[in-house]
């Protein structure tokens, strides 16, 4: 056997055995004695690829393929080393034709069904998931993640069979019992999900979402070992500051259920501190877009809405600040034989804000609807049907996607027959719970309680303005009404939407429809009222989020 390849078998060997930085000191040896090999500086790369070392992996991958473009496992490595690198377009340039030359590498059509769910482009990666898992019927991760998309886009059935799949293929999988975990909650089945959570943390107590989640799904009361292990993982060092806020938050979670709300307080502010500073988050700017809302949306623009609805089902859009009633509201409503509540739906934002995309409008949301008519406005209602993609014939759909707040006018110029259901509840309590909540997007005014407090009195102004100028009702239902009065408000809601009594609106704590908010575990019980008043708990600590709230919000 000659030097090289002595010398790329001994490097092999310690790379099987796990003794990276022996075989990379033997690869750049042989590189030296064959500096023309694509195959040394493809090895080479490859293995800091799975160091994590991605900026060095990339001159070493780039060399290889300068010498050989036709090696898909090149291609396959620097398009994940581009990605770790936060270089999508690249990283895809690289899937794609690590795929081009190899049609059958399961791994990269995971890694690229991947890439294109963080763009959004959910069909394209659920396609490249179910072919990693055509290619490799064993696949476990591709499972995981086939799930957690199936999760996503409320496809309960197979999201819970993915996710079975999972943790039998691969039992070791702290990720597959998490996600299976997650998938039984929003299924009702709680005990199941915290045994899953509780595998995670066993199988890696690295895991950060695990603890969150399993904080989150009960009560952990003194006793529940979890809070051991929640603490020992705190005290480690090396946690990014996303996984350490959910550790935090689930700290903040486990001290309020035992009654310190002071060091549940404490932990929460630091929390949502380590989000804050992630977010780009400008008080300004969203001064200036509720402003802009206003001004566009003026009893003008309402002389031009659709006046005949499309063909479809009644839509009841429940609407408000996060965490306050929205998931009740739909509950109840849900629990109707004639409703199909379809729960968060991103839709009305999605063809609000992609209106050059159903149009020929220029501009952008909301200045962009001026110029459009009619025929756009039906276009516009169908699109929002056909998205709708429910397996029920039920006359009436409801969607609870709270933050469609900010787009009442643009529901009212779609859906003439639309009932708007707006929830509300305490001023100080609904911002503590959206505070001590862990929104890990698309909620950044809820991570400081000063911008909190602004926040909330801007969503005030704006369903003041709605109230003014649309032309469709809105009916009010107070949280504390419904606690108080369970059968009262619930008739009442009925009949606002145009149906007839029905007693399993009572029950609605029994539904089997899947729930997939942060209180998919509250509304799995009975109506409680232990949330009403919640704030004084940490009144000492509040004093931001009260100064900056509209003074007759907390008279």
């Amino acid at each position: 056997m000659s030097e090289a390849n002595a010398l790329w078998a001994r490097a092999s060997e310690l790379a099987r055995t796990g003794e990276i930085r022996q075989a990379e000191k033997i690869l750049t040896k042989l590189a030296r004695i064959a500096p023309d090999n694509a195959d040394i500086y493809g090895f080479h790369g490859t293995l800091k690829v799975q160091s994590g070392k991605h900026a060095q992996a990339v001159p070493l991958l780039k060399r290889a393929l300068r010498l050989d473009d036709g090696n898909p496992t090149t291609h396959g490595s620097l398009a994940v080393a581009y990605e770790g690198l936060s270089k999508s377009d690249k990283a895809k340039t690289h899937y794609l034709r690590a795929l081009e030359l190899d049609p059958k590498q399961a791994r990269t059509h995971m890694n690229l069904g991947s890439l294109y769910w963080q763009e959004g482009k959910r069909e394209n990666a659920i396609t490249h998931y179910e072919q990693a898992i055509d290619l490799d019927e064993e696949f476990a991760e591709a499972y995981v993640y086939l799930g957690q998309a199936m999760h996503f886009l409320g496809r309960i059935d197979d999201a819970l069979r993915c996710g079975e799949t999972a943790v039998r293929l691969e039992p070791s999988s702290a990720t597959g019992h998490l996600n299976f975990g997650r998938t039984l909650l929003a299924n009702g089945r709680i005990e199941e999900a915290i045994f899953h959570f509780r595998e995670a943390i066993t199988l890696n107590g690295r895991l950060a979402e695990a603890y969150e989640n399993y904080a989150y799904s009960r009560r952990v009361d003194a006793g529940d070992t979890f809070s051991d292990d929640l603490h020992a993982a705190l005290a480690e060092r090396g946690w990014s500051d996303g996984e350490r806020a959910r550790l935090l938050y689930a700290a903040g979670k486990v001290a309020d259920d035992r009654g310190n709300h002071d060091a549940a307080m404490t932990h929460w502010i630091e929390g949502a501190r380590l989000r804050r500073k992630s977010t780009k988050f400008n008080i300004a700017a969203s001064r200036k877009q509720f402003a802009g809302y206003q001004a566009v949306f003026d009893t003008t623009l309402f002389e031009s809405r659709l006046h005949r609805p499309v063909e479809g089902p009644t839509p009841i859009f429940v609407v408000g600040m996060p965490r306050s009633g929205t998931t009740l509201a739909e509950q109840i409503l849900a629990s109707h034989p004639l409703v199909t509540g379809l729960g968060e739906l991103p839709h009305i934002a999605d063809i609000a804000l992609g209106v050059t995309e159903w149009s020929d409008a220029g501009g952008k949301f909301p200045s962009a609807l001026l110029g459009l008519d009619d025929s756009d406005w039906a276009r516009a209602a169908k699109l929002y049907m056909a998205r709708l993609g429910r397996a029920g014939d039920e006359p009436y759909i409801s969607d609870k996607m709270p933050g469609n707040f900010h787009y009442l006018g643009f529901i009212s110029l779609l859906f003439p027959n639309a009932r708007i259901v707006h929830c509300r509840r305490d001023a100080l309590d609904v911002c503590v719970s959206c505070f001590t909540t862990d929104f890990t997007e698309g909620q950044e005014w809820s991570y400081e309680l000063g911008e909190l407090g602004i926040c909330y009195g801007l969503y005030e102004e704006l369903m003041a303005h709605w109230k003014r100028v649309l032309p469709l009702p809105i009916y009010d239902i107070q949280y504390e009404a419904v606690v108080a009065d369970l059968a009262g408000e619930a008739r009442r809601l009925l009949d606002f939407c145009g149906l007839d009594w029905h007693p399993d609106c009572l029950e609605f704590h029994r539904s089997e429809r899947p729930v997939f908010t942060a209180s998919s575990a509250q509304v799995r019980q009975p109506i409680y009222a232990s949330s009403v008043g919640r704030w004084r708990h940490y009144e000492d600590q509040l004093k931001p989020l009260i100064d900056n709230l509209p003074p007759e919000a907390i008279a």
